[in-house]
């Protein structure tokens, strides 16, 4: 879903003296030349006493030159320079438009994120291409790569450096079979739970950082949909108890698997520990549903009652503040993405819960055309959101890039 030599600002980051977008700062770097020796001799060389003198290091403009683009704002605190953007662009440098359309397929006519990895720098979905759903892999040194399979596909999810995505396909006759891909070309695919020695439809839905386990959905004997972790290609059914268990996402070590179950409804969460259990509904409910996880593993997210909500620890769910739906949390759950009233939304713990489309609008972005619909993915840092909508009329998705 950050590098080293300092904190980003809530402006725009940390550079360092060089001022490129992903470098650190040289911050604490030791100045060249020899500390003078305590020779003892009064009026020696660099005018020193008996004391050792500190030689003098040159204050430097980490400013000059400019290290921002896009008419950004640079500050010189200390050893390194932040920048203030301005006019609808952020990053490090301001370099980078905070709000950007993810290009479509060749052929689509419509496309949708499913999600990012860890940097926010790759990201999977599907697209709608002479009426068939074509799974895509985008990154910004290919754009968006159209990935192999037969019949409908759907990427679903993706390892945190970005190289291993899976998803299904849905063939004739409505039975979905597990797919792979490394680095844009297809691999070893996913079978469902085994019946009379043959296997079900299944649907992977989510993938640890590594791509060593998966989580979806397979089928019961009698059609049902069923919980299933992966572990080695190898189906694992996660647990019964409900007559229908849908996966939705998992932590970044695999350890921690969420969704929601219907007869009797619920919100799920899986653990190797625990089994398969219901998270705790907020007072007055009798429903719920978990969409997303942080990559650590201690706060779920999701909907109970109509409301955005988070668990955090199992403990009680505790209301973001607005009617919608939660989708996904950063690393450690300190920043939250979905929608509310039909519109992306993003919490934090500072300010709480606001429409996307406002924070946009004050970083200067162009909103002209667009609808924002749904934040569905949220890059580790929480500096980075990807969502679906409409420019012009034409289904696409999106990223933003926070300050």
């Amino acid at each position: 879903m950050g590098g080293g030599g300092g904190v980003p600002s809530a402006t725009g980051g940390v550079l360092g003296r060089a001022g490129n977008e992903d470098e650190t700062s040289d911050a604490g770097a030791p100045n060249g030349g020899a500390k003078p020796t305590d020779s003892g001799e009064a009026g020696g060389a660099g005018g020193c006493s008996s004391d050792a003198c500190e030689p003098t290091v040159p204050d430097v403009d980490d400013c000059n030159p400019n290290p921002c683009k896009n008419d950004g704002v640079c500050h010189d605190v200390g050893d390194v320079s932040t920048c203030t953007c301005k006019n609808g662009f952020a990053g490090q440098v301001c370099g980078e438009k905070a709000l950007e359309a993810l290009p479509l397929l060749t052929g689509a006519t419509s496309c949708s994120v499913n999600a990012l990895n860890g940097n926010g720098r790759v990201a999977v979905g599907d697209c709608q291409v002479a009426g068939t759903r074509t799974s895509f892999w985008w990154k910004p040194s290919i754009g968006t790569k159209a990935l192999p399979g037969s019949g409908d596909s759907r990427a679903t999810a993706l390892t945190n450096d970005g190289t291993y995505v899976v998803g299904y396909a849905q063939e004739s006759g409505g039975v979905a079979s597990g797919l792979s891909w490394f680095n844009g070309s297809g691999d070893t695919g996913y079978q469902g739970l085994m019946y009379d020695g043959m296997a079900v439809s299944c649907t992977p839905k989510a993938v640890s950082d590594d791509g060593t386990l998966v989580a979806g959905g397979s089928e019961s004997s009698n059609g049902s949909p069923r919980a299933v972790r992966w572990v080695n290609h190898e189906p694992q059914l996660l647990g019964v108890g409900h007559g229908e268990i849908y996966v939705t996402a998992m932590s970044g070590d695999g350890n921690v698997i969420v969704g929601y179950a219907y007869d009797p409804d619920a919100a799920i969460k899986w653990t190797p520990e625990t089994g398969l259990t219901s998270l705790p509904l907020p007072i007055g409910e009798d429903r719920g549903a978990a969409f997303g996880v942080s990559r650590d593993g201690r706060v779920v997210v999701g909907e109970s009652g109509g409301k955005a909500v988070r668990w955090v620890a199992g403990a009680a769910p505790v209301s973001l503040g607005i009617t919608g739906i939660a989708r996904a949390a950063n690393q450690k759950g300190d920043v939250i993405v979905g929608s509310s009233g039909g519109e992306a939304m993003v919490w934090d713990e500072t300010q709480g819960a606001r429409l996307l489309s406002d924070v946009l609008f004050d970083l200067g972005a162009t909103l002209t055309g667009w609808t924002l619909s749904e934040a569905v993915a949220v890059s580790a840092d929480g500096r980075i959101v990807a969502g679906n909508g409409s420019l012009a009329g034409v289904e696409q998705a999106w990223l933003a890039r926070l300050p």
